[in-house]
C-alpha cells in the first residue's frame, strides 16, 4: 500500500505531534471529495491538513471538531504518535 507524507498545519498542531502524518494513497478520494477536488500534493503545497482532517480522511469521513484527548487517541490508534 503506498502512503503520502502528507504535512500538518503547523497553526494547528499541538505540543508533541508530528509535522507530518502517513496517509495511504486510497484515501485521496476522500481529500478531493473533502476539499474542493484537492488532491495530496496540493494541500501538501498549500500548507497540509490539520489534525482532525488528518483523522477524517483515514477515517473516510467529513472533517469534525475533536478535543486533545480524542487526537490524542486518534493519532495513536494510527500510529502517528
Amino acid at each position: 500500500m503506498s502512503e503520502f507524507k502528507m504535512p500538518l498545519l503547523k497553526s494547528y498542531i499541538p505540543d508533541g505531534f508530528p509535522k507530518c502524518v502517513q496517509i495511504p494513497m486510497e484515501c485521496e478520494e476522500r481529500a478531493m471529495s473533502n476539499h474542493g477536488g484537492q488532491d495530496f500534493e496540493m494541500l501538501a503545497s498549500r500548507g497540509g491538513v490539520g489534525p482532525e482532517e488528518a483523522i477524517a480522511l483515514m477515517e473516510d469521513r467529513r472533517w469534525k471538531k475533536m478535543n486533545v484527548i480524542e487526537l490524542v487517541d486518534a493519532f495513536r490508534k494510527y500510529h502517528w504518535l
